[in-house]
């Protein structure tokens, strides 16, 4: 019986990497000018039966949490890219090159795998 290997994932090169990173970055601001825009019709709008008001509550939580996590994802892939504008991919922690599968998942890892819950401590 033969016994098949996963198939190697292909790096991508450092300028590639980067480039998707950017073009993450623009969704982003596109998704958060989507989300403002959401949450100011839902704080203009009149309410009109408390049932309403209870909902209303809701979606605005909901669109705040939001706001927050495209916010949180806009400054992640802003620090990405100074850092490897500056570096390249390589771990901010231990210097070695971030795996392809790490980078591939998100491309905003400044760290790899084994350092992974330390990317929020590092200023770049």
């Amino acid at each position: 019986m033969k016994i098949e290997s996963a198939p190697k994932i292909e790096r991508k090169t450092d300028t590639e990497y980067l480039e998707l990173l950017k073009t993450r970055l623009v969704e982003l601001g596109e998704e958060l000018r989507v989300a403002e825009e959401q949450y100011r019709e839902l704080v203009t709008t009149p309410i009109d039966s408390d049932d309403e008001r209870g909902d209303r509550q809701n979606e605005k939580q909901t669109a705040e949490e939001t706001l927050t996590r495209i916010g949180s994802q806009i400054e992640e892939a802003e620090k990405a890219i100074r850092w490897a504008e500056k570096n390249g991919f390589v771990c901010a922690v231990c210097g070695k090159e971030i795996e392809t599968a790490r980078l591939n998942i998100d491309t905003a890892s400044i760290t790899c795998i084994e350092h992974k819950g330390q990317e929020d401590e590092i200023e770049v």
